[in-house]
């Protein structure tokens, strides 16, 4: 039984620093995704509610209006 309680310790603890390594590897990619973005500039987004695969990923474009510097929110 302690052998299994060693063993839990050691999963976590790696699952832990797996989990680290991909928050620093994919935070950068995101900060960055919206900050090319500018007032006036049009945008697609993404479009969640097709029903085939014939539809669009995307729908816009849209100018965007204005962006909230707290959250990564652009206002369309």
């Amino acid at each position: 039984m302690a052998r299994i309680c060693q063993q839990i310790l050691v999963v976590l603890e790696a699952l832990g620093q797996t989990q680290q390594r991909d928050k620093r590897t994919f935070d950068p990619q995101v900060a960055t995704h919206n900050a090319v973005v500018k007032i006036g500039d049009s945008v697609y987004t993404a479009h969640h509610d097709r029903q085939n695969k014939q539809q669009r990923k995307a729908i816009g474009p849209f100018v965007v209006v204005d962006i909230d510097a707290d959250t990564p929110t652009l206002v369309i």
